[in-house]
């Protein structure tokens, strides 16, 4: 099963008002859970599907520990929850 993190650059200019800076950034990897497909198999299913994507102009970065991955977006994510509340919320 392949799995990834999609990030984004973006910097707040004032209340209520955001730019995004740069492209997205693609974290992709193989999330090698117990499975009768083998792992060269994945991988090479992996291999191809960044290859399209590549040709297309996307930047991926391949890891070998996605799950590691997504849990970093997820505690970064969360961390910047209570910041953008406290930017956009009425008060």
């Amino acid at each position: 099963m392949t799995s990834n993190g999609v990030w984004t650059g973006a910097r707040i200019l004032s209340r209520g008002h955001v730019e995004q800076f740069n492209r997205e950034g693609l974290t992709i990897g193989v999330d090698y859970r117990p499975s009768s497909i083998p792992r060269a198999t994945e991988d090479a299913r992996l291999d191809r599907f960044v290859g399209v994507l590549k040709a297309g102009g996307s930047e991926v970065a391949v890891v070998q520990d996605i799950q590691s991955e997504r849990w970093v977006k997820v505690i970064w994510c969360v961390g910047r929850k209570e910041a953008w509340w406290s930017l956009f919320s009425k008060k």
